[in-house]
């Protein structure tokens, strides 16, 4: 959720205020009195005043978690409870509250990042870090309902939420709101650790690594949001291949192949289809 800036006059400069028409009158003659000291304090109170005025037109309101009256609102919506920075998990096993938010409409049928197809019906979420695959217990604890579910994408991309279920966890666990939660990690699925591969390594140039290749942009953008979560140098590039157009999500630029390899193990770890390749 993007905030709202105010719009700020800076157009008027101090030097164009100072020379408008709110000027003094000049001593014409010896007889006359002298009021330039006058003019001058009321000159300079008249300025500060005003930049008094401009300092508070371009104030931008600061979101405090201590702040009931301010809102903001997830992707679906859904009022944010807790505007809070997200904060990294503890060790597995560990019972932890978290903030949660549930998606799917929309996304029906797209590809996660691991490249699985989202299921807005099945038990699965989408989180910072955690390895794909990891299986994580959440509590509603107003309901005392519970469910397991599956990461299996990258999110959520709103601050404050730490947690993005899909609307069948959501209902599972009795909400279709956002809100806290208590999470506990309980294992990973192990089918999600994939093998680094080596692609098309010809030819001149540096070495990069391939996260994936899509037909649908979009799902190359989703892909690329995810992975700047935890990596820099995500980018789309396009190709041609057999006449038909895809979109190449690839991360990093090196001058060795081991290093681009390096990489790709750990994403493939992490459970990314991923390939060392030229990047030509």
């Amino acid at each position: 959720m993007s905030g709202h800036g105010r719009y700020c006059p800076r157009e008027a400069s101090l030097s164009a205020i100072a020379n408008e028409s709110y000027s003094c009158t000049r001593e014409s003659s010896g007889s006359e009195p002298d009021n330039r000291g006058l003019c001058g304090i009321s000159r300079l109170i008249f300025i500060i005043l005003f930049c008094l005025f401009i300092l508070s037109a371009c104030a931008y309101p600061r979101i405090r978690t201590t702040n009931t009256n301010c809102v903001l609102y997830d992707r679906n919506g859904m009022p944010l409870t807790d505007t809070g920075p997200p904060k990294p998990p503890p060790p597995p096993g560990t019972a932890y509250r978290a903030i949660a938010s549930w998606y799917g409409p929309g996304f029906q049928g797209h590809r996660t990042a691991s490249g699985d197809i989202f299921n807005e019906d099945a038990l699965t979420c989408a989180h910072r870090s955690y390895p794909f695959g990891t299986k994580l217990e959440i509590e509603n604890p107003q309901t005392g309902k519970e469910c397991v579910v599956t990461v299996n994408d990258r999110g959520p991309f709103v601050k404050g939420v730490d947690l993005d279920i899909s609307r069948g966890a959501s209902r599972a666990i009795g909400r279709l709101d956002t809100g806290p939660v208590i999470v506990r990690e309980i294992g990973r699925d192990a089918s999600y650790v994939r093998q680094a591969g080596i692609g098309n390594i010809s030819g001149k140039g540096f070495y990069t690594v391939q996260v994936g290749a899509f037909a649908n942009p979009e799902n190359a953008e989703h892909l690329r949001e995810g992975l700047e979560l935890g990596y820099g140098d995500v980018r789309i590039s396009g190709a041609v291949v057999g006449g038909a157009a895809y979109s190449r999500v690839r991360v990093g630029k090196f001058g060795r192949l081991g290093q681009a390899l390096g990489l790709a193990r750990r994403l493939a770890r992490e459970g990314y289809p991923a390939w060392a390749v030229r990047g030509h």
